[in-house]
């Protein structure tokens, strides 16, 4: 029995493009495991590109928390500026009461301001990180964004801050003769990134672990808020005794001493301990990035 189907026949002209719109129009379902035996250069090259194809999203995800900061207030713009220093401002009280001690080599002043803003450099990552999975796992789960893309965003704060916080400590600097005088200073700013990134390794760990247990965002909160009064901020570490053995295995002590003494005087008290550091964060930041990308289908169905 013959049957007569009915067949719409396009226009003159339009066959062609409308099979190409057909042919865009892709619909890829992954499955959880896909990225199981993904590896370190695969998971640098999704990384990169997915952050160069949303680094417009990245830039306006900056800006809204950027305004967002101060948009609502009377005095706008001048908290930006202002809330960074805060920090420095209350414990260069404390050092000027002498309530604390700092080192007799440098301005108790430039110490502690150097102090304070490599701190809160290197530890931002960590809490960062955990905190923009965690509030924005429903984005993520829902979208295309990359989850890296997400996390750069809240990084623009931390720039910011930064910057704003080295200003400051530059005027400082000049003012009280702690200004750099060697060239070998200028190996701060690789080291700085090294130090970037070993706290981007860690954070990006924790985060996996937070996925399943929020206990753990809450634990590193409080180990970082103590762990400044262990980490040579505001007044060096003993050298003796059990407390200076500990500090060889504080990796956040190696940074910041570390990092102020090679920025103000040119070189690091302890290089070797320093190469130790800042190979072992390197490879730790490599090692998390593949765990991340092997676990980042999993993060994303949870949300």
């Amino acid at each position: 029995m013959a049957t007569d189907v009915a067949q719409e026949v396009p226009r003159k002209g339009e066959g062609k493009a409308a099979k190409r719109r057909q042919n865009k129009v892709q619909r890829v379902v992954y499955s959880p495991a896909y990225r199981a035996k993904g590896g370190l250069f695969q998971a640098l090259r999704t990384y990169s590109a997915e952050i160069w194809r949303d680094r417009w999203q990245i830039w306006m995800n900056f800006l809204r928390k950027f305004k967002s900061s101060y948009s609502t207030t009377f005095f706008g713009m001048f908290w930006a500026f202002a809330l960074p220093l805060v920090p420095i401002g209350a414990y260069t009280l404390l050092a000027t009461m002498r309530v604390v001690s700092t080192t007799d080599d440098m301005s108790h002043l430039v110490y502690i301001a150097l102090g304070v803003t490599l701190y809160a450099y290197i530890t931002a990552p960590i809490e960062q990180t955990m905190a923009a999975l965690k509030s924005d796992m429903a984005l993520l789960s829902k979208t295309h964004i990359g989850v890296f893309s997400v996390i750069l965003g809240r990084f623009g704060n931390i720039a910011f801050e930064t910057l704003v916080r080295l200003g400051l400590i530059g005027v400082l600097m000049a003012f009280f003769g702690s200004y750099p005088t060697h060239w070998q200073s200028l190996y701060f700013i690789p080291l700085l990134a090294v130090a970037f990134m070993a706290s981007l390794g860690v954070g990006l760990i924790l985060a996996i672990f937070n996925a399943v247990a929020s206990d753990v965002e809450k634990v590193v909160s409080v180990v970082i808020r103590f762990g400044v009064f262990f980490s040579a901020v505001f007044f060096p570490m003993p050298q003796d005794g059990l407390s200076g053995q500990l500090t060889d295995f504080n990796p956040l002590h190696t940074f910041v001493d570390g990092l102020r003494h090679l920025l103000v005087k040119g070189y690091l008290p302890e290089w070797e301990l320093m190469a130790w550091t800042a190979g072992g964060g390197m490879v730790l930041f490599f090692i998390a990035l593949s765990l991340f990308y092997r676990a980042e289908p999993h993060l994303r169905a949870s949300g």
